[in-house]
C-alpha cells in the first residue's frame, strides 16, 4: 500500500519537475538538433547482377550500418523487440513514468540501479546524440525522446531503432547483424 502511494507521489513530483523545467526552460542545453538524423549514420551497399553484396562502404562513423525500411523487418522481430525493450512503446510519448518510478524505487531500496527505465525512444535519442549516454543527462534524454515523438511517428522511431542498435564489431542494426553474423537477410 505504501509503495502505491510512493509511486503516485513520485509521479506527481516528476510531473511538477517537468512542468517547471518546461515553464522556465532550464533543461540541459545540448547541441541536439532534430536535424542530426540524416544519412551520415548509414553506409552504402553495392550489389552485383545476382543481388549479392560485392562491396560495402562504411558510414561516416566508420560503422557497418545500412538502412532498411520497417517493412523489410519480420513482424515477429518487431513484436519481440517491443516486448523485450519497451512493451508500452505505443502507449507513451517518449518516456514511461511508471518505469522511471520503478527504477527510482529499486534504487532507493537497493542503493543501486538494478533495472533500467529507458524506452525505445530514449535509446534512439542516446544513439543519435551520444553525449546523452551519461546518467546526468537522463532528463535531457527524456526531452529529446519527446522531441522525437513530436517530429516522427512511432513507426519511424521503431525503424530508426532497428537500423541503429549497436551489436559490436562495428555492426549497427538488425539487418547488418543478420548479414554479418549469420550471412542471411533478416
Amino acid at each position: 500500500m505504501l509503495q502505491k502511494y510512493m509511486v503516485r507521489a513520485l509521479a506527481l513530483l516528476f510531473i511538477l519537475i517537468i512542468s517547471l523545467v518546461c515553464a522556465f526552460g532550464i533543461y540541459p542545453t545540448l547541441d541536439c538538433s532534430i536535424n542530426d538524423i540524416d544519412n551520415s549514420f548509414y553506409g552504402k551497399t553495392f550489389l552485383d547482377r545476382s543481388g549479392r553484396v560485392f562491396h560495402q562502404k562504411l558510414s561516416e562513423r566508420e560503422e557497418k550500418s545500412f538502412f532498411s525500411s520497417l517493412d523489410e523487418f519480420p513482424d515477429d522481430l518487431k513484436t519481440i523487440v517491443i516486448a523485450s525493450e519497451d512493451r508500452y512503446f505505443y502507449n507513451h510519448f517518449g518516456f514511461n513514468l511508471a518505469s522511471i518510478a520503478r527504477a527510482f524505487i529499486d534504487f532507493v531500496k537497493n542503493g543501486k540501479f538494478s533495472s533500467g527505465a529507458s524506452t525505445i525512444d530514449m535509446q534512439v535519442a542516446r544513439i543519435i546524440w551520444p553525449k546523452l549516454r551519461k546518467r546526468k543527462y537522463k532528463l535531457a534524454q527524456i526531452f529529446q525522446a519527446i522531441k522525437l515523438n513530436i517530429h516522427f511517428s512511432k513507426k519511424q522511431i521503431l525503424s530508426y531503432y532497428l537500423n541503429t542498435i549497436p551489436f559490436g564489431k562495428q555492426v549497427i542494426g538488425f539487418q547488418e547483424a543478420c548479414r554479418a553474423f549469420y550471412s542471411v537477410r533478416c
